[in-house]
């Protein structure tokens, strides 16, 4: 009777000893996972912090052409262009340069003689640059 539960006492030790094994495996292969997850999230919150996103918005009672900055990086070299026309050489558009910063959350106004006559453009462009990339471009339509 002895011998009966010693010999079942070694094997529940050893049943015990391998799922312990692999337990803790599983732990160690889903913590490796969950740290590569964190890498990648991290990663990609550092890219985020490189880009500069552009939106546009045209108020035509005032005739203003706002430019938004919702990223959070600066947009350098912020280029207008209408009709592949930049936008200091266009009919109607009130700017002497055509080049331009805007810092993070921040939105550039442009005055603009908004009518069908003065200015009949298709659609408007803005190219611009950020620590990510160059020569990102973002194009919508005007249409009256």
């Amino acid at each position: 009777m002895f011998y009966l539960f010693l010999i079942g006492s070694f094997f529940q030790s050893i049943t015990s000893t391998i799922r312990t094994k692999y337990y803790w495996q599983s732990y160690d292969h889903n913590n490796h996972k969950f740290s590569e997850k964190k890498m990648k999230i991290n990663h990609d919150i550092n890219q985020l912090k490189n880009k500069a996103c552009i939106r546009i918005t045209l108020i035509i009672d005032p005739g203003l052409i706002v430019i938004k900055n919702t990223g959070q990086s600066d947009a350098k070299n912020v280029r207008i262009i209408l009709d592949g026309i930049p936008a200091n050489k266009y009919p109607g558009m009130l700017i002497k340069k055509n080049c331009h910063t805007i810092p993070p959350k921040s939105t550039l106004a442009i005055q603009a003689c908004v009518n069908t006559e003065l200015f009949p453009s298709d659609y408007i462009e803005i190219l611009w640059d950020d620590e990510e990339s160059d020569n990102k471009t973002y194009q919508i339509p005007l249409y009256f």
